[in-house]
């Protein structure tokens, strides 16, 4: 924070700061909301349990900060959701962000550059090179090992889903069969 000649904080930058995170917050719920809704066009059979899946999809390890990565995070953990798969595993985002932390220290292994391009590609991120089809061709075992060990690594272990206690059956103003409905309406 900026100290005024006076000794005071400088207010306009301290409210120019909160407008800041607070529009950013609120992008991230734009695109969680965005994205349940198609998951929910998706897997109309699971809607109930994807317009509780809000608070599952919060970012974590720094996925919220750019549209691409955020969005392929949440819908890899809204498609394990209604899969019944493992939630706690590393998602795609998240291995990618270590893997870019990673490569700031020191540089990744051909496996470890194989695994980068992969998972770029998988997460549908703006495509930069076709190098990754090379180290497919030489190292998929490998690397397929590697995205197994990566997302091990990164898993977070409170990462699961957990129902409402109590849904009233309605969703953004509708009526609507839920099974966490004590109640039908």
């Amino acid at each position: 924070m900026n100290a005024k000649a006076d000794g005071g904080l400088d207010l306009s930058q301290l409210l120019r700061g909160v407008e800041s995170s607070v529009m950013s917050g609120l992008l991230v719920v734009e695109w969680a909301e965005d994205e349940i809704r198609c998951a929910a066009e998706r897997w109309p059979e699971h809607a109930d349990v994807l317009f509780h899946a809000f608070g599952f999809v919060r970012p974590r390890n720094g996925v919220g900060r750019q549209e691409n990565l955020y969005r392929s995070y949440a819908r890899e953990l809204l498609e394990r959701l209604v899969s019944g798969e493992d939630t706690r595993l590393g998602t795609t985002a998240e291995v990618l962000l270590a893997l870019c932390a990673t490569s700031l220290n020191a540089p990744l292994s051909h496996v470890g550059l194989g695994l980068y391009f992969r998972l770029w590609e998988t997460a549908g991120m703006p495509p930069v090179s076709d190098d990754g089809v090379h180290y497919e061709a030489l190292s998929a075992v490998s690397i397929d090992a590697a995205e197994i060990d990566a997302r091990r690594f990164s898993q977070v272990a409170e990462r699961m889903f957990i129902p409402p206690e109590q849904c009233d059956g309605l969703h953004h103003g509708r009526v609507v069969a839920c099974r966490y409905a004590k109640s039908p309406l």
